[in-house]
């Protein structure tokens, strides 16, 4: 499974995560079943996103997230920093299951961390 998405997003901003699935030829597959969660650098689920069913499971689908997805609380503390600018840290994360040659119901999982910008006057 590839996942691209961009690395940073303002606070209760949007950000869009481009999931596709492939098998070992390359080709896209439709999981069987996919579920989708949202957590802080602490492994704390943000705004409910715990195992959120994929719904549409096709080969190729967009996972949007925006609002208070993207808010920064005090659990974020402390926020790390890059130059200049503090973020809170997240991480995406998509269970999925699938069926191939090697077996059915076969479980894949992806992780992708990226950065939420703390706006000073939010």
């Amino acid at each position: 499974m590839i996942c691209s998405i961009t690395k940073q997003v303002t606070e209760r901003g949007t950000i869009v995560f481009h999931v596709s699935w492939k098998d070992a030829s390359g080709e896209l597959r439709s999981p069987s079943r996919a579920f989708w969660s949202l957590t802080d650098k602490w492994g704390n689920v943000i705004n409910d996103r715990s195992n959120i069913p994929v719904t549409s499971l096709k080969p190729q689908i967009d996972v949007v997230l925006s609002g208070d997805d993207l808010k920064i609380s005090d659990n974020d503390l402390p926020l790390a920093e890059n130059g200049r600018c503090k973020y809170a840290e997240r991480f995406f994360t998509i269970l999925y299951y699938y069926d191939s040659d090697l077996g059915a119901e076969l479980s894949g999982t992806t992780q992708v961390p990226f950065g939420v910008i703390d706006l000073v006057a939010i």
